[in-house]
């Protein structure tokens, strides 16, 4: 097993020397805000700190694997993407190539971090690092809180999100540095139907299905406003039929984030029935599950602010 599958192979469940439950950072742009940082681009949000103080991404990502014992941390690229009609003004990202330069810079720093945290990275004990690497929604980009509705507009079509979806995707799976690929705050069923069509046609460059994330570990993550419905309002047991139509060899994992800490037991139990219950044949395997909720805010997107729940 080579060490680029490591984590991949874990998520499957095959026999592996690392723990059942690995520890993921969470709220890294809270934490990075609670530190001192500013976020220049609204647009970019924590993003913005790739061209303003990458050191202090470098650091916040240690302070994760030193004080926090993560096994797993999130590049800071959760509003980095390729739609230039939603791209800062005044010419901060010129093209292509600028957004590529950020995703690159955003996992150099994250591997950086691990190199130095981990003298020797391995998958054989609980000192296992791995880099995700972070890429939301639709709505991340609109950068106007539909993350957090499901609202995108009429006239958002599936195919425009698949497309969306599909520029990171090519991506983060060329970077060597990424273990794994996280798609997360999936708010609506129409992303979901997005991601499916994704992962189970070729995409814009003939990628096959089953080698678009490459060696990656890739999971998806929805959002959702109680604890049985997506933000938009779909149930979320409709949503999972939807993704599981996604082969296991691209999506090992699905769950939850960016949600209320109440919600996960309901959540996590209309999670597990369907991994019970699923019929999609996936060859005897059954896909993980990734849980990482709010600490108990509410998003005020007026505001621009988190309110205490």
């Amino acid at each position: 097993m080579s060490s680029k599958n490591v984590l991949k192979q874990w998520l499957l469940g095959a026999p592996s020397n690392l723990p059942r439950i690995l520890l993921l950072d969470g709220g890294v742009s809270t934490w990075l805000e609670s530190q001192g940082a500013t976020f220049a681009h609204r647009a970019l949000w924590s993003s913005s700190l790739l061209l303003t103080e990458p050191a202090r991404i470098k650091q916040g990502h240690k302070d994760w694997m030193e004080d926090g014992g993560v096994n797993l941390i999130s590049t800071v690229t959760y509003q980095c993407h390729y739609e230039p009609t939603l791209w800062p003004p005044g010419g901060v990202i010129r093209d292509e190539a600028d957004m590529d330069d950020l995703w690159r810079k955003a996992v150099q720093l994250a591997k950086e971090a691990v190199h130095e945290c981990t003298s020797s990275a391995t998958a054989t004990n609980n000192n296992y690092r791995g880099v995700v690497a972070s890429s939301g929604c639709f709505g991340a980009a609109l950068a106007n809180g539909a993350e957090y509705t499901g609202d995108y507009g009429d006239q958002t079509t599936v195919a425009d999100l698949q497309r969306f979806h599909a520029r990171k995707m090519r991506t983060m799976a060329s970077m060597d540095a990424v273990d794994a690929i996280a798609i997360e705050t999936i708010p609506s069923l129409a992303e979901c139907r997005a991601l499916r069509d994704l992962f189970t046609t070729l995409s814009t460059d003939d990628t096959t299905p089953n080698t678009i994330t490459g060696d990656k570990a890739c999971w998806i993550s929805l959002s959702c406003r109680n604890g049985h419905e997506l933000n938009d309002g779909t149930k979320v047991a409709e949503a999972l039929q939807v993704l599981d139509e996604i082969p296991i060899d691209a999506v090992q994992a699905f769950g939850f984030n960016c949600c209320h800490a109440d919600h996960l037991p309901s959540l996590l139990h209309i999670l597990v029935q369907h991994y019970q219950q699923q019929t999609t044949p996936n060859r005897g395997r059954r896909r993980a599950i990734v849980l990482y909720p709010n600490s108990g805010e509410t998003w005020n997107a007026a505001q621009q602010d988190w309110e205490k729940g």
